[in-house]
């Protein structure tokens, strides 16, 4: 009896080591599969990364051949103007003494930065030159250039006040195209606008003539000038767009010979007049020679102020 108990209490230990043992060995099943899953995850995550990193070297290589299409573009659409700038800040230089003003080359020496490839600073450069000295006469003009995702468009108007204005849109939003842009407002013969992108990746510039004011003009435009100083002061003028006009000065000129002569049929009826005395009518002739010398000085005087007074507007 004793000796079965014994063989059972035997058999029962060893189906609980056995369960055991079998338990253990699921555990480190279940232990193996969660480590299996947890570097197949990894693994996953690696390989997002990877893709997230080709897409980003994708977008920036395609970012690149934007930009170096939309140079393409705007290199071959500029015609001589671009060729001109191109050359670099020299060329700048040449291209404003063709065109006989200083106020060209001051354009080209604050803009032009030697060396540099952005596309940005010669368009905003060669948009800057257009709108400063481009022809009042032309009614309007336009240029593009397009690719997949960027392009460069302006226009032109000329108004009763003769600006002119030009538009590029969708810039490329790199440090030196916004660094040019800025540069651009501290023109004082040009107003800047700019405007950001819906993407924030490009942005829109707006480039106007910056029109005086009539006390700005009129103090400081409007001088006087003698036969031997009209060059110096005509050279010296740093409008980008002026034009000469004498018809205030011609209308007053007009106004002091209609002047001249009310007083010289004032001075003819008095004479008339006093005819009468023939002791007096030798000094009404004398007054009448002296009124009709005056009003010859005066209308010589106004015609000659009216040649050498130049006036300026934008």
């Amino acid at each position: 009896m004793f000796i079965r108990q014994h063989y059972h209490q035997r058999q029962q230990q060893q189906q609980q080591q056995h369960q055991q043992q079998q338990q253990q060995q699921r555990q480190q099943h279940q232990q193996q599969q969660q480590q299996h899953q947890q570097q197949q995850q990894q693994q996953q995550q690696h390989q997002q990364q990877q893709q997230q990193q080709q897409q980003q070297h994708q977008q920036q290589q395609q970012q690149q051949q934007q930009e170096d299409s939309f140079g393409a573009a705007v290199g071959g659409g500029g015609g001589a103007a671009a060729a001109a700038v191109g050359a670099g800040g020299g060329g700048g230089a040449a291209a404003a003494a063709a065109a006989g003003s200083g106020v060209a080359a001051a354009v080209a020496a604050a803009l032009w930065t030697g060396g540099s490839k952005s596309v940005a600073n010669r368009v905003l450069l060669l948009a800057s030159i257009w709108v400063a000295f481009g022809s009042n006469s032309s009614n309007s003009s336009s240029s593009s250039s397009s690719n997949s995702s960027s392009s460069s468009r302006s226009s032109s108007s000329s108004s009763s006040s003769s600006r002119r204005r030009v538009v590029l849109q969708q810039l490329p939003c790199c440090s030196d195209t916004v660094a040019m842009a800025v540069a651009l407002q501290q023109l004082n013969f040009v107003d800047i606008k700019i405007k950001e992108g819906v993407t924030r990746q490009t942005f829109s510039v707006e480039i106007k003539q910056r029109q005086r004011k009539v006390d700005e003009a009129v103090a400081a435009a409007i001088k006087p000038v003698s036969s031997s100083s009209s060059s110096s002061s005509s050279s010296s003028s740093s409008s980008s767009s002026s034009s000469s006009s004498s018809s205030s000065i011609a209308a007053a000129a007009a106004a002091a010979a209609v002047a001249a002569a009310a007083a010289a049929a004032a001075v003819a009826t008095a004479v008339a007049a006093a005819a009468v005395a023939a002791a007096a009518a030798v000094a009404v002739a004398a007054a009448v020679a002296a009124a009709a010398a005056a009003a010859a000085a005066a209308a010589v005087a106004a015609a000659a102020a009216a040649v050498t007074i130049n006036i300026f507007f934008f």
